[in-house]
């Protein structure tokens, strides 16, 4: 597996410290339960919200931040 660039881990440390009230809310429903969820995970050369490495599943929560990058959040969903 190839390692992840240091700045990539070091932005998906930052996006976890600083996680928005909606984020913080599911991130507390859903940390209990197996299988296991994982905050911010980089995938390069994104960063996921949330993923479930087990069931190979990948949630990206689209606030405001995505009103203007449509084609830069069509390649994601591609990837």
């Amino acid at each position: 597996m190839a390692r992840v660039p240091e700045h990539m881990t070091a932005n998906a440390r930052s996006l976890r410290n600083g996680s928005t009230e909606a984020e913080r809310l599911i991130w507390h429903r859903i940390s209990i339960y197996r299988p296991r969820f994982t905050r911010q995970l980089v995938v390069a050369p994104y960063i996921l919200d949330l993923a479930c490495r087990t069931a190979k599943l990948a949630i990206e929560f689209d606030g405001s931040q995505h009103l203007e990058a449509t084609a830069y959040d069509d390649a994601r969903t591609r990837y």
